[in-house]
């Protein structure tokens, strides 16, 4: 099987440096360099020129990976969302997920929003570890004690400034596609999808993971990971998407 790794945001490829998953027949494209999703798929098929291809979203990668999904529907034959968000408009979410007012913000005030995304670019290129910082203010469980640790924040800081000092304008872009989703084509999705779930995340929250599930349908699957959240959950889960073999959508 043929992987490709839809990162985070704010994030990076290097997200994989996070696991010890194996990287052969891995493509992680930086959505950073990238202007659209045309450019997206015409590099996945440029690297993968033939054969099956398995999507693999963490965070707003999964919002992505849905979306890419619809341009390659031939080539896709399995769908992995790590902590994905579900539409905004499928639930309140109030005191659910911590980035929400940002999400609001980007849908309701665009101009504020893009403000906010220039403060954020503006700190990251000085400071990276107080975004950092500020990022992790309300993790819980399995996320609290990572940003404990050294590695992880060197990385998640590199993360940051790949993202808000060189990627900005990807960022607040993919932000804004989001908060306008409304969900439509996922109901069309025939491959299985895998949606691993921390049940302790509130960046996104299980309540996404249930409705994305609902929208989707019988082809979808919640892998409940207890006591892990955002980044616990992807650590988790990339191991166990690279060892498993799951069924693919049949050739006719």
């Amino acid at each position: 099987m043929q992987f490709v790794y839809l990162h985070g945001m704010p994030g990076a490829p290097s997200e994989l440096s996070l696991t010890t998953g194996p990287q052969q027949n891995w493509l992680a494209p930086n959505r950073h360099d990238l202007a659209d999703l045309a450019q997206l798929a015409a590099a996945v098929t440029a690297h993968f020129p033939m054969g099956d291809i398995r999507l693999v979203g963490f965070s707003m990668g999964g919002f992505a990976a849905l979306q890419l999904a619809a341009l390659l529907p031939d080539r896709v034959a399995a769908i992995d969302l790590v902590a994905a968000p579900a539409p905004l408009a499928d639930g309140d979410w109030q005191g659910e997920v911590a980035g929400l007012p940002l999400f609001q913000m980007a849908r309701s005030h665009p101009r504020r929003f893009a403000l906010v995304v220039a403060g954020q670019r503006a700190l990251a290129t000085i400071a990276p570890g107080i975004l950092r910082r500020m990022l992790f203010a309300s993790a819980r469980a399995s996320d609290r004690d990572l940003s404990h640790n050294l590695g992880f924040r060197q990385c998640m800081d590199a993360l940051i400034a790949t993202t808000m000092a060189k990627g900005a304008s990807t960022y607040g872009a993919e932000i804004t596609a989001y908060a306008d989703w409304d969900g439509t084509g996922l109901a069309d999705i025939d491959v299985p999808v895998t949606l691993w779930q921390g049940m302790a995340d509130n960046w996104t929250a299980p309540a996404m993971a249930d409705a994305l599930a609902a929208r989707i349908g019988k082809n979808a699957a919640i892998v409940r990971l207890p006591g892990l959240s955002h980044y616990g959950a992807l650590i988790h889960a990339l191991p166990r998407i690279a060892a498993d073999h799951i069924p693919t959508k049949s050739r006719s």
